[in-house]
């Protein structure tokens, strides 16, 4: 039986190297926050949140990104470069997926926040 994270459309994650060329991590987890995709685009590291979600029936799985997400996204990233010595500036996307009619639709929010 396939779990939630099974069902979402990994398929489609080459959508974001059509959009922003290479140098990519996948599922960097450090203590307590975890970012699902990091891609390096020249001088701009993105640090991209996927949410999927089999309806909008409770809202746009975007929607399901806390504060607590996002500042904990800030702080990963942050060590992230610190620990790289990246000299790079720092871009926070979304990517929400949707199922509706047996397809999966897909939202790419960039710049979704600023790490202020």
């Amino acid at each position: 039986m396939p779990t939630h994270s099974d069902k979402w459309p990994k398929k489609k994650l080459p959508y974001i190297f059509e959009k922003k060329d290479l140098g990519c991590w996948r599922r960097i987890i450090g203590t307590a926050a975890e970012i699902d995709l990091i891609v390096q685009k020249n001088d701009q590291l993105v640090a991209v949140e996927v949410k999927a979600r089999s309806s909008k029936f409770f809202g746009a799985p975007y929607s399901f990104v806390s504060s607590k997400k996002i500042n904990l996204m800030i702080m990963a990233m942050d060590a992230f470069v610190h620990l790289r010595k990246l000299g790079v500036d720092l871009c926070f996307d979304i990517m929400s997926y949707t199922l509706a009619d047996g397809n999966w639709y897909l939202e790419h929010l960039e710049n979704a926040f600023y790490p202020f």
